[in-house]
């Protein structure tokens, strides 16, 4: 599957189980499609699916454009959080949360000398 095929595929599928709450059969298939690419793009080079998808999320909610839009950081993590729970192939991801479970966030531990909230 081609790059940007796969950004419109994630994008759809986000968007549309986010607004019906439930798959049609043929989206369950692109969803299926979807983690096959995946998990073929993890056995290939995995730092290379992790940049693809930082520029994913960058490209469709963190420009200029797409913040003025009214996107922000918020619909990043929405995003994220969906992708998460819901794209990685089930066989490569043991520890996989039950799909609504909240994700692992860990945070950055502060620099020394900041400040909380990383204010130095």
């Amino acid at each position: 599957m081609e790059d940007q095929a796969l950004v419109n595929a994630l994008l759809l599928l986000y968007s549309r189980d986010e607004a019906i709450g439930r798959r049609s059969a043929a989206a369950t298939q692109l969803a299926e499609s979807c983690r096959t690419e995946i998990a073929a793009r993890m056995d290939i080079d995995a730092r290379a699916l992790g940049t693809f998808l930082t520029r994913l999320v960058r490209d469709a909610y963190l420009t200029e454009e797409a913040i003025e839009g009214g996107a922000g950081i918020e619909d990043a993590c929405e995003f994220w959080t969906w992708f998460d729970q819901n794209m990685w192939p089930a066989e490569r991801c043991s520890d996989r949360r039950e799909p609504g479970a909240s994700p692992i966030i860990v945070p950055t531990p502060p620099r020394a000398g900041s400040r909380p909230g990383g204010v130095t």
